[in-house]
């Protein structure tokens, strides 16, 4: 079974395009054909040619909405962010900018093309037994893991949270779990 990655799109600019997309996204959700291979069709989209280019376009929509000028959608889909369904929304729609954020915890894949962080503010995600929690500030990492778990980090990358972390949890001698991402910019 693939490892499930859930992914945030906002989308932005010409409000008639964004609209035209939000009603091919309902159609098909409320047909119940919230699969981003239907939405492209409907789109006028040759998958066997994304297919050829290798582009990927496989999951299915779990929420979106429009509102104040950003039209949201949510997936969840195999491994990774679907840049097929990305770049067609790109291609259809040219004055629309598809900004995103994908979480992957089974192989660590944390990403966004949103670099200024107007969108996707978060920057690290812990992740442990218990819980996610997101910051926009490595010192507000470093703060946190200090006050919840007593944990003293001397290197403030990732790298050497992850290495603070580590003796923390081999301390423990339990079941328990954590782990810090950094969110890479595409």
């Amino acid at each position: 079974m693939a490892n499930l990655c859930s992914t945030i799109y906002k989308c932005v600019g010409d409000e008639k395009e964004l609209k035209e997309l939000y009603q091919i996204i309902k159609k098909n959700y409320d047909s119940r054909e919230p699969y981003l291979c239907s939405i492209l069709e409907s789109m006028g989209v040759d998958l066997k040619e994304l297919d050829k280019k290798g582009l990927r376009y496989r999951g299915d929509i779990t929420y979106f909405d429009y509102d104040d000028g950003i039209l949201t959608i949510d997936q969840d889909t195999a491994w990774c962010e679907q840049e097929g369904f990305r770049i067609c929304i790109e291609e259809k729609y040219p004055n629309v900018k598809v900004f995103y954020c994908e979480e992957e915890p089974g192989f660590g894949i944390y990403r966004t093309n949103d670099t200024e962080g107007e969108y996707f503010f978060e920057k690290f995600v812990i992740d442990n037994s218990d819980d996610h929690e997101y910051f926009d500030r490595v010192d507000s990492v470093v703060e946190y893991l200090s006050k919840h778990y007593g944990i003293v980090v001397d290197d403030n990358t990732e790298e050497g949270i992850q290495a603070s972390i580590d003796k923390y949890v081999k301390s423990r001698n339990d079941d328990f779990y954590m782990y810090v991402h950094e969110f890479k910019h595409e």
